[in-house]
């Protein structure tokens, strides 16, 4: 169960994240980590690092403004950068997400 809570709370960053882009995930989810914790049993601490699994899980860029301006300086499509951040946040969530949380339960995190 804690592995279910702590991918829920990670795609739940990554989805704010398309509503309020990455810099505002931390001013939207940090107020309620305590809630979160409560009901998730995970540690606050821990519920406050999940948000940083939504940086590397982006759906679409423009979540990132930096990488839309950069793209358009560049005169690069935004259709071909979201296709890669499409692959990109499938892999963090099949892959690094479960990797990361073995690496925080050896550590004692979860």
């Amino acid at each position: 169960m804690p592995f279910l809570n702590y991918q829920i709370l990670g795609l739940a960053s990554s989805l704010t994240g398309i509503v309020v882009t990455l810099p505002g995930i931390p001013a939207v989810m940090t107020p309620i980590s305590d809630n979160l914790a409560q009901v998730t049993g995970l540690p606050l601490r821990t519920v406050i690092m999940t948000q940083v699994l939504a940086f590397s899980a982006v759906f679409f860029p423009n979540q990132i403004p930096s990488v839309v301006v950069g793209m358009q300086v560049a005169g690069e499509q935004l259709t071909a950068a979201a296709k890669l951040f499409f692959v990109i946040a499938l892999i963090t969530f099949l892959f690094l997400a479960p990797v990361n949380y073995l690496w925080w339960k050896i550590c004692g995190w979860i």
